[in-house]
């Protein structure tokens, strides 16, 4: 299988695709004026402590407070060099946590990392169990155990690498050693651990320093994580469309990653870099309920508060030979495409596939089976249940950032994200029964409805005798007013001033004038000026 990575920056934003045999399965993005800051290490002050939730809420200088749960929290936190007493591991390892008011009070500084991106109206996420990422290795200061990634396959490699770190290691620290570091060697296992350990003093010396709250690491931005943490050997080419992104990458890659240095190529066409990959048209159809298959079915995401529910359709598809075989088939083709969906749009969470009912259990099985298969390569954690009765497959997906639809796309206007807005005649009724509420409270003779200019049009073109009877029964006159921003179904009514009383006041404040002008005119005859 061939992967390429793709680098598109532009003076709002810069965005990285990722392609498998030339079809894209993954987009990240990230604005110009902003950053990831997932990764990053703050020290925070203590704001809030809510014992019902066994949780703190940690103000790290942010809008946001991040949220931190006794789960993810350690002793002496604050100091990065401080580690928790075996006791303590031991009860944290048993799930007999301590009470978090024993450990935090308000106030208290604290050092935090976030572990997920403000999502909705959360706040981001954090854990004081730090972690320091290389290409090779992951520092845990507040570990002691050394581990190994799972997807290293390879017994006797993964006893290799834990050996050799183990033998290097100084020191109670703890270590992960990433799928990347397949094959490594003694020496870059040993100028990673430096420069690991080395990273850590210096995020000590900085929060000590400074004042909470403040950022004491950030993490490297979009594109460098990516060298650090995705590309490895499987990745064929690194196309970057920019100068300086690209010159900066290859530096980046000469002192971390050397062996991909000669795989990272500048991009010069003519075409912008996403149109001459073909990669434009799929990231237009992400806001996009249905998603076609090759067949001709068609899978329809829905995304609400609580879940992700995914429907699975036959569609065009009608098959060669008989219902189940036809059926059977759409679902296994839905299921690859269900996980490039959810890998391609980010989406994460509770997710709910409903695939076409199948008759033999076998099928089932297979149908769940390629699933988990095409799940394999997605780098955030999936967890799927069989199959039940009704076809419906229970999974979850671990969520970090806002989906890329979330990113793309906001709120209309009119629906507030509902894709549903009032038919004529129930819009022309609510017209009228506004009205009524209104006209039965006015003591003005003029009325005013302020309505979008499209409801306007409809009641003036087809409903007008529901205007004339209104004015007709209230003696009253209604007049429309159209603003283009209001949604279809917001109505306002307003009383406007009496004409009556305006056409009478003008000749009020006409005679006001000669009645003070008589008056000053006396008074300077009576006093000789």
């Amino acid at each position: 299988m061939k992967k390429e990575i793709l680098v598109n920056v532009t003076p709002l934003e810069t965005r990285v695709a990722s392609l498998e045999d030339g079809r894209l399965v993954e987009i990240m993005t990230e604005g110009a004026g902003s950053s990831r800051i997932v990764g990053n290490i703050y020290k925070g002050r203590v704001s809030e402590i809510l014992p019902g939730l066994q949780a703190a809420f940690i103000d790290i200088g942010l809008d946001r407070n991040a949220f931190l749960h006794v789960e993810d929290l350690v002793t002496d936190a604050h100091d990065i060099g401080n580690f928790l007493d075996k006791d303590y591991q031991h009860n944290h390892k048993r799930g007999n946590l301590p009470s978090i008011e024993k450990i935090l009070n308000k106030g208290q500084d604290i050092l935090v990392q976030i572990t997920k991106e403000p999502i909705g109206k959360k706040g981001p996420r954090a854990t004081a169990n730090i972690t320091l990422a290389g290409r090779f290795l992951v520092l845990m200061p507040y570990a002691d155990h050394i581990g190994v990634s799972r997807k290293i396959s390879s017994s006797s490699e993964r006893n290799r690498l834990r050996k050799l770190v183990k033998g290097l290691r100084t020191g109670d620290s703890g270590f992960i050693i990433r799928t990347v570091g397949e094959g490594a060697t003694k020496r870059q296992m040993r100028t990673e651990m430096r420069y690991l350990k080395r990273l850590a003093r210096d995020i000590v010396r900085r929060a000590r320093k400074e004042e909470a709250p403040c950022l004491a690491y950030d993490d490297l931005g979009l594109v460098l994580s990516l060298i650090r943490d995705v590309v490895s050997d499987e990745i064929d080419n690194l196309v970057i469309d920019d100068r300086k992104v690209y010159n900066r990458v290859k530096d980046f890659a000469r002192k971390v990653a050397t062996d991909i240095s000669a795989r990272v190529e500048y991009y010069s066409g003519k075409y912008p870099i996403f149109e001459a990959y073909d990669v434009q048209r799929d990231i237009e159809r992400l806001t996009h309920r249905r998603a076609w298959l090759k067949s001709g079915g068609y899978i329809v995401i829905e995304q609400t508060e609580a879940l992700i529910s995914i429907d699975v359709n036959t569609g065009k598809y009608v098959g060669k030979s008989n219902l189940e075989k036809t059926v059977y088939e759409t679902n296994l083709e839905a299921a690859e495409e269900i996980a490039r969906q959810l890998r391609l749009r980010d989406m994460g969470g509770i997710i709910i596939i409903d695939f076409i009912d199948m008759e033999v259990p076998k099928h089932r099985e297979h149908v769940v089976r390629k699933l988990n298969q095409a799940l394999a390569n997605d780098r955030s954690k999936t967890r799927v249940r069989k199959m039940s009765d009704l076809g419906l497959v229970e999974m979850t997906r671990k969520r970090v950032r806002r989906s890329v639809t979330a990113q793309m796309t906001s709120k209309c206007p009119c629906c507030e994200g509902t894709g549903l807005m009032l038919s004529e005649r129930p819009l022309v009724t609510k017209c009228r029964s506004t009205l009524k509420r209104g006209l039965s409270k006015s003591e003005s003779n003029r009325l005013q409805l302020l309505c979008n200019p499209h409801v306007a049009q409809l009641l003036k073109s087809r409903y007008q005798d529901v205007l004339d009877n209104l004015s007709a029964e209230y003696d009253r006159q209604i007049i429309i007013q159209t603003n283009p921003t209001m949604p279809l179904d917001r109505l306002e009514v307003k009383d406007l001033k009496d004409t009556r009383k305006q056409a009478r006041s003008p000749r009020r404040r006409g005679r006001r004038p000669s009645k003070e002008k008589s008056r000053k005119d006396q008074s300077r005859e009576k006093t000789g000026s």
